[in-house]
């Protein structure tokens, strides 16, 4: 399963700003899934045939006689997803990839008397993916230092 990685931005703040509380405005560029296609790529997905939709191949190499050694890598086909679109449904939106890029200027609020080394939670703005048919997002983490 994919796991969407928590974005971590760090705003220098000075001890006026602490004292008095200020709101910063910052530029986040976040991945999203797109809503045409609903992160998929396309209007249909198919099995990938390399990989029989588990997303990785196994190949055997001969050592020597007799001796093989295994090997398993991420199939090129599908780039481990195990579905293919076909090129022919292909989404206009996100040209196939299932997700863009969104910039959004964030608004960060730090309250008089925060503490140094602060952590600001935001919930929703952080990347997007798309798990199971299931949107998962990750929170954008401001630290004040």
């Amino acid at each position: 399963m994919e796991k969407v990685k928590t974005v971590k931005k760090v705003l220098h703040v000075t001890l006026e700003d602490i004292y008095l509380g200020r709101t910063y405005k910052i530029p986040q560029k976040s991945q999203r899934c797109c809503s045409t296609c609903n992160g998929i790529g396309g209007t249909s997905q198919t099995t990938c045939y390399t990989c029989s939709g588990k997303g990785h191949t196994i190949k055997l190499v001969q050592a020597r006689q007799g001796v093989y050694h295994q090997t398993q890598a991420v199939c090129t086909d599908c780039k481990g997803k195990g579905t293919k679109v076909d090129l022919n449904d292909v989404c206009k939106e996100c040209q196939g990839l299932g997700i863009f890029v969104r910039e959004k200027i964030m608004e960060v609020v730090v309250e008089k008397g925060t503490p140094h080394e602060h952590t600001i939670n935001m919930l929703g703005e952080g990347d997007e993916a798309v798990t199971a048919q299931l949107f998962s997002q990750d929170p954008l983490l401001a630290t004040l230092s």
